[in-house]
């Protein structure tokens, strides 16, 4: 599944660079532009369950793998439901360093369907929101590293699952 999920994080990953790069050009209060973020991350699920199977090499993903995609889905969607308790009126660069940050631990069980570099993706993209949210002079460059390592390791992910695969 390495393939396909591989693909996905890189279009999250490009979301978040394009979306900081159209926020920045409109002057919005919002650092990344959702419109943008949500197109790339929709083309990346396209990618995940339209051709999923086709990258995989027409395998199943096996109980395990299906189980962990679904644990981390899980992870994300409570970590986002008890995101407005937990954020209280905070910035909106605070909130989506929030959001990265439950998103990189969503990767963590992931990794059992997407292989150890889910799981390096997940350590490396949640300790760079900590350290945003932590010291406020590197939030803006936290942003900008969550969509670099996303583009750089989901692409990696999926190269070398079609290399190994192909």
């Amino acid at each position: 599944m390495a393939a396909a999920g591989g693909l996905f994080i890189a279009c999250a990953g490009a979301g978040v660079l394009f979306g900081l790069m159209i926020a920045k050009a409109n002057n919005s209060v919002m650092p990344i532009d959702r419109g943008v973020f949500f197109l790339f991350t929709a083309v990346g699920l396209t990618l995940l369950f339209g051709f999923g199977r086709r990258l995989s090499g027409g395998v199943r993903p096996s109980r395990l793998q299906y189980d962990a995609l679904v644990a981390g889905i899980l992870v994300e969607v409570a970590g986002l439901a008890a995101l407005p308790h937990l954020h209280g009126h905070g910035t909106a660069i605070a909130y989506w360093l929030s959001v990265l940050l439950i998103v990189g631990l969503h990767f963590l069980p992931m990794a059992l369907a997407f292989g150890p570099t889910s799981a390096l993706l997940g350590i490396l993209c949640a300790s760079n929101a900590a350290v945003g949210l932590w010291l406020p002079e590197w939030s803006g460059s936290a942003l900008v590293a969550d969509g670099i390592l996303k583009l750089l390791l989901g692409a990696a992910m999926a190269r070398r699952a079609l290399r190994t695969s192909g």
